[in-house]
Order: structure tokens, then C-alpha cells, then sequence
């Protein structure tokens, strides 16, 4: 099966910057029976261009689950202890950026911001990541950070996030 969204990607990115798997600080995110095809970037490839004091988050997950309807468009960062609030909502933000740059806007999609950690998330960093302030822009709209632990399949929260829909 093609998608249209990773076709257009690939295009653009090169394979020394495609990841196989998600995995950062001894924090990883299972990609099993995630939407396929899909491609992952790692964000930290010197290759895309990012200038090296821009934050960005670890990966960026782009997938379909067929061929109609929108594509998954997923930023992740991930973090094996605990997360501050106010550096997780940069990092993400800059991968939406990046995500809006390299996306042609005609492609729809379903935009879901994660933060991946393996510490413990302090009540005070997981309500302030919950404020309206603390959202993830794209395309012109807001999005709430969903949380999730280290080693929980990125499925998971694609399954969260279509029950909410």
C-alpha cells in the first residue's frame, strides 16, 4: 500500500536520517502494529538542516493506516527520568515546525504531540504540560501533550487518541 503523506516525506529526507525504531536514553517506544507505512526521522540528523541550537524533539513518527483518510503525523520526545514541562513543549514544538515545513499542506492529517518518559513525572510538570498555554501548534490549531511511559507501544496512544475523536 502507498501513502500519499510518507511518500512525500521519503522525498525529502534522507535514509541516514530515517530511524528503525524509537529509542533514546535507555527510553524506548515499541513500534509494533503501528500504522504502516510509516517512516520515523530521527531529528537529531545533522542532515535535515536544523541549525544545532534549535530545539526539536527526538523523533518524528509519519504514518498511514490506509490509503484514505489522513495520515498520522506524531512528534515524540522522550525522556528517561522526569520531563520539565517547558522543555518538552519546545522540543515538540520544534518538530511541528519541521512536520509543517516538510508536509504539503493538501496532505490531511491527525497531529498527536507525545512525551515519553521513564521517571517519575512530578503531579506540578504533568499539570502544567495539561494548560492550555502549554499546547503544541499545528496548522493553525492547538493540541494537548499526551503523556506516556517509557515502552508503551505508540499504538497505544494512537488507540487514546481515535476514542477521544
Amino acid at each position: 500500500m502507498m501513502c500519499e503523506l510518507v511518500e512525500a516525506l521519503k522525498r525529502n529526507i534522507l535514509p541516514k536520517c530515517r530511524a528503525r525504531r524509537c529509542t533514546k536514553e535507555r527510553c524506548k517506544v515499541p513500534l509494533n502494529d503501528a500504522p504502516s507505512p510509516h517512516l520515523v526521522i530521527d531529528m537529531d540528523c545533522s542532515a535535515l538542516g536544523i541549525p544545532a541550537d534549535s530545539r526539536r524533539c527526538d523523533f518524528l513518527f509519519v504514518g498511514c493506516e490506509s490509503t484514505r483518510g489522513a495520515g498520522w503525523v506524531v512528534p515524540l520526545e522522550l525522556k528517561s527520568g522526569s520531563p520539565s514541562a517547558a522543555d518538552v513543549v519546545e522540543q515538540l514544538q520544534g518538530g511541528a515546525r519541521f512536520a509543517e515545513a516538510q508536509l504539503p499542506a493538501q496532505h490531511k492529517t491527525r497531529f498527536l504531540p507525545v512525551a515519553v518518559y521513564g521517571g517519575k513525572l512530578h503531579r506540578a510538570e504533568s499539570e502544567r504540560l495539561k494548560r492550555p498555554s502549554n499546547q503544541v501548534s499545528f496548522r493553525g490549531k492547538k493540541y494537548e501533550i499526551k503523556l506516556m511511559r517509557c515502552n508503551t507501544p505508540l499504538k497505544d496512544a494512537l488507540s487514546a487518541f481515535r476514542a477521544r475523536q
